[in-house]
């Protein structure tokens, strides 16, 4: 996918709620390194949405099914992968991995 992999970290599913969720999203949005997150079918719009707006454009990979049979990796600009999010419905399991900030 083109993104950096010697320093990441994983940080499984982000909390349900939106306030802690993006009070997290904050201070993450600073670190230099590839962040990794699962999310649901269900929240993967708001979370694209929410990346774009307190991260601003970064490069992401949309990683779904993994290691399933209809098994999907996208990868480019946040902002371009969130349109195109927008007109598919949302089925199975995310991964996402989203560049870190440049420093």
């Amino acid at each position: 996918c083109g993104l950096p992999t010697t320093n990441f970290t994983f940080l499984g599913f982000l909390p349900r709620k939106k306030g802690k969720r993006r009070k997290i999203l904050g201070e993450l949005s600073q670190r230099s390194e590839t962040l990794i997150f699962y999310e649901s079918p269900f929240r993967i719009l708001a979370l694209l949405e929410e990346l774009l707006g307190i991260f601003g454009e970064r490069r992401i990979a949309i990683c779904r099914e993994l290691t399933k049979k209809f098994e999907e990796t996208v990868s480019g600009a946040l902002s371009d992968l969130l349109r195109s999010h927008r007109e598919k419905k949302p089925k199975g399991e995310f991964v996402i991995l989203v560049e870190g900030k440049n420093v």
